[in-house]
């Protein structure tokens, strides 16, 4: 088993955790379903999907003030793996400039 994090950042990678007063929403798709869904932690605007099948999902962060409203990432979950996709937003425009994604083993 593996897991996803979805990871909500602004421009000087500080923790956008809800956008006024709305919490961001983090979910996997797998298979063209919702596979799970939370809201970003009001801490750290961060969601944890934990012991994940391993395969292909849609990393998802929505929010309706956001432009997208609704950004997506495909990504290949492997064995003994951490993958971080992270949504970086220009918080003023509350506009989507990149994603990233980063692999981590859990063996290390």
């Amino acid at each position: 088993m593996s897991d996803i994090l979805i990871v909500i950042r602004n421009e000087a990678a500080v923790a956008m955790t809800s956008i006024d007063g709305v919490a961001v929403i983090a979910l996997v798709k797998k298979d063209g379903l919702i596979y799970d869904e939370q809201f970003v932690n009001l801490r750290f605007a961060d969601a944890h999907f934990y012991n994940l099948p391993l395969g292909n999902y849609i990393a998802v962060a929505k929010h309706p003030a956001l432009n997208p409203p609704e950004a997506e990432q495909e990504v290949e979950l492997l064995a003994r793996e951490l993958l971080e996709v992270r949504y970086i937003y220009s918080e003023a425009e509350r506009q989507l400039l990149r994603i990233q994604v980063t692999s981590h083993n859990m063996d290390s």
